[in-house]
């Protein structure tokens, strides 16, 4: 956990400034930052290996600085709606290294300001064109995989 809280401050400090903004640790497991525009959040997510996952949302008046499950979108997602071209990036294959940890965390953050940049800084942003394509993206993975349904939230 301390490498991800090194890691998340030393490459998304610059980032959320870089927008006007302030890093704040929400946990020991969960950054976030406001823009104008956007909620970011930057957080471990545990399961069969953990992983990180940076997630955004258009920001709502009112909005708290927390993940929005439902809402967010995962920057993964943002990639895939921005570059159709862009490659998937591959889970990860085994427990996190301090060295493959803060290079996802690094590359995370240079995906934020490469491809979320106009949901981060531009109010005419496509927020309902990314929302078409995610929900797109998931009625196909039900389509191909039904027994994820079970974990659809209700």
């Amino acid at each position: 956990m301390r490498v991800f809280q090194r890691s998340v401050k030393a490459y998304f400090t610059p980032v959320a400034t870089s927008f006007g903004s302030r890093l704040k640790r929400l946990s020991p497991s969960l950054y976030g930052f406001f823009t104008d525009h956007a909620v970011v959040t930057i957080g471990v997510y545990h399961g069969h290996f953990s992983g990180v996952c940076v997630k955004v949302r258009h920001q709502q008046p009112g909005d708290p600085l927390a993940v929005a499950d439902g809402r967010d979108i995962g920057l993964a997602n943002i990639v895939a709606f921005s570059d159709l071209t862009a490659p998937p990036r591959p889970y990860p294959a085994a427990p996190w290294t301090e060295a493959s940890l803060e290079t996802e965390v690094r590359t995370l953050a240079d995906e934020l300001v490469r491809y979320g940049r106009p949901f981060l800084i531009d109010a005419k942003a496509d927020w309902n064109g990314l929302r078409s394509y995610v929900d797109q993206q998931i009625k196909k993975a039900l389509q191909e995989a039904p027994w994820l349904r079970k974990y659809q939230q209700a």
